[in-house]
């Protein structure tokens, strides 16, 4: 702990900060800025004005300006909104009393409206769309206004006394004093002493300010040295006690264990076992708050309950009038003496997700279930059904093949329940099978070749067999199988040579076939810039010609972000237009014109505006429509944010 007194760092553009983190223990500290708290998930133990008070999910508490508090978690892991903002825009003669443990059906109206700016707050912060700034600084003000309408009383004389900058900084100096000193032996006289105050009125003074007696803040100070050094340290339970200002091992036990339910010893044993299961797992703190424990962690799931309040209220909802809404007219003329054609919505034919293990989520499948309830995708396509997360494959010490199928079965499961059936993307290779240990994306899948193709080819069998005799010919014959992914980019997403993926891909199709000809096969899911740059599809198909190996379907994926030249390597990304998508099929059918497979069935299994997360609807809705004359499958990536790809810097 650097400080005691934080100084909070304001955004950029924005008078506030406003950050989502997860609190493991943050010790008394104050500053001048409110704060609300808002928990997202799991639940805090907050000690503020002499109370404590424990919040759980959807809970929000606003602390005033110049509040001394301290922050620590439940049993629960925890996610937490929090919005700090300049006291200026409050009445300073006034306090803000809001804390919805004291939420009633009466009053719940009020506290469902913070949360709703609170909502569209962090909306807008994420989005950064034109116009954010001017939107989130009136929901600061309308935020402002509404805590001093319906939750502020007027200040007492004697609060007003006791916010004076003089007793903050004699609390300064103590708690400084404390933080450098708390291995030495410290009692209440020898502090009072330091600051010529008398024994009786420090003792109150210190309560007064931060809530709780001085030794048990002593204690609570020493006991979080303590912990640090469990973690960090190899030093024995009795030298830590010693180091931390505890008189014996026998009396820091007996703390320990009635804050940590658990004994030192026990403690360090579990944090070890922790540590060495996952290495790479360290806690990231923001340097803006030196004075908390701020983890970083993954918000997606988590903001999902504040979401929720996004939705207009129905006094908002009455005053927006059909008048205000700006839109397009577009006029359609129909010759109803014209034979038509029934138009294919070749659209809701595939879609795609992130990676195999995500669909294990309950929010996923939330997700999922969601979206297919309103445009019914017919198959669904995504990676990692051979990754190691999905402990598919191992060997024993001799080598011998173990196949475990059950998490693919709970997948499958409740995709086919839910209606769609899987595009088996055949990627990437398990860990035990790869040549050599290069990995892709965040969630690092192999794409190496497989050291033994004989291995390779038992495992795909296997699987095949495993859904036949699960679900059925008759269900399995309507499925896809695509071997691999992008393998044209070399050294990205196959970690061989362009002729060993020809052969392994001509193994592969092989091996399916060979178990039955209706199942059908394909490839080789091609990127785009291949498509733009040289004659990597027509070297596939002609290998596969030549070679007799079977092809049902060539896929391949297209963004419309301009496929550089190899000459244009240092040239920035173009955005191109939405003809691209269109361009991008003829181009390939053009292709496939010279080869011997002409009018060969294709699949865009991946398309976006962008490889990024940002999209442009016109892209879409223009990709969709002109793709029907040409492609047989559309597949739009992606339908959820669940997902992990590239860590973000």
């Amino acid at each position: 702990m650097s400080y005691l007194y934080e100084f909070i760092d304001y955004q950029e553009d924005l008078p506030i900060r406003l950050f989502v983190n997860s609190v493991a223990y943050v010790p008394f500290h104050w500053h001048k800025e409110v704060e609300i708290i808002y928990v997202l998930q799991g639940g805090i133990t907050i000690h503020v004005d002499q109370r404590s008070y424990e919040l759980s999910q959807d809970d929000i508490i606003v602390l005033n300006s110049m509040s001394v508090h301290q922050i620590e978690r439940t049993n629960q892991d925890n996610v937490l909104l929090t919005l700090q903002f300049n006291p200026e825009l409050l009445d300073e003669r006034r306090v803000v009393a809001c804390n919805s443990l004291y939420q009633t059906p009466q009053n719940q109206e009020m506290y469902d409206r913070i949360r709703h700016y609170l909502a569209q707050m962090a909306w807008e912060a994420s989005k950064k769309t034109q116009g954010s700034r001017n939107y989130s600084m009136g929901l600061l003000y309308t935020l402002a206004g509404h805590l001093m309408r319906y939750f502020s009383m007027v200040m007492s004389e004697e609060k007003q006394k006791n916010v004076k900058d003089y007793d903050y900084q004699r609390l300064n100096r103590v708690l400084q004093f404390i933080d450098r000193n708390y291995s030495q032996k410290i009692t209440l006289q020898s502090i009072a002493d330091q600051e010529h105050l008398s024994l009786h009125y420090f003792s109150h003074f210190f309560s007064d300010k931060i809530g709780i007696p001085f030794q048990k803040y002593l204690t609570s100070v020493r006991l979080e040295k303590a912990v640090d050094a469990l973690i960090s340290t190899n030093d024995s339970v009795t030298q830590i006690a010693l180091d931390c200002g505890f008189a014996n091992v026998k009396l820091f036990n007996k703390y320990f264990k009635e804050k940590y339910d658990s004994t030192p010893g026990t403690f360090r044993e579990a944090v070890t076992t922790v540590k060495s299961a996952d290495p790479a797992r360290k806690p990231l703190t923001y340097d803006e708050s030196p004075s908390a424990d701020y983890y970083e962690v993954d918000t997606i799931q988590a903001m999902e309950s504040l979401y929720r309040y996004l939705e207009p209220s129905q006094e908002s909802i009455a005053i927006t009038s059909v008048s205000s809404v700006i839109s397009d007219h577009v006029e359609i003329h129909i010759n109803e003496q014209v034979e038509g054609t029934s138009f294919k919505k070749h659209w809701n034919w595939l879609t795609t997700a992130g990676r195999a293990v995500e669909g294990l989520r309950a929010d996923w499948q939330a997700h999922f279930l969601e979206l297919q309830g309103r445009l019914g995708f017919s198959h669904i396509r995504f990676h990692g059904i051979f990754n190691d997360e999905m402990m598919v494959y191992t060997e024993t010490e001799d080598g011998e093949p173990i196949y475990n199928w059950a998490y693919v079965d709970k997948l499958y499961d409740f995709l086919l329940q839910a209606g769609v059936r899987p595009y088996v993307a055949l990627s990437f290779m398990p860990s035990a099978l790869a040549r050599s240990k290069e990995t892709i994306f965040l969630w690092r899948g192999h794409i190496a070749p497989p050291r033994d193709q004989k291995k390779w080819n038992a495992l795909v069998r296997e699987f095949v067999r495993h859904c036949l005799n699960r679900y059925g010919m008759e269900e399995v014959s309507t499925w896809y199988f695509e071997v691999w992914n992008e393998p044209d980019l070399s050294g990205v997403c196959w970690a061989g040579s362009k002729q060993e993926y020809f052969e392994f891909y001509a193994e592969t199709a092989s091996t399916i076939k060979s178990i039955s000809q209706q199942f059908r096969v394909g490839g080789p899911a091609m990127g785009y810039g291949s498509l733009w740059n040289d004659n990597w599809a027509e070297e596939f198909i002609d290998y596969c010609s030549s070679r007799q190996a079977p092809i049902d379907f060539f896929s391949f994926h297209v963004y419309s972000e301009y496929p550089n030249q190899k000459e244009e390597q240092y040239k920035l990304t173009t955005l191109m237009p939405p003809t691209f998508y269109l361009d991008s099929v003829k181009r390939l059918r053009s292709k496939l014109k010279g080869t011997a497979m002409p009018e060969l069935e294709l699949h865009m299994t991946e398309w976006n505006f962008s490889l990024r997360p940002q999209f442009d609807s016109r892209y879409d809705v223009y990709g969709c429509v002109c793709h029907s004359p040409s492609a047989s499958d559309v597949r739009y990536i992606r339908i959820t944010c669940i997902l992990v790809v590239y860590r973000r810097i």
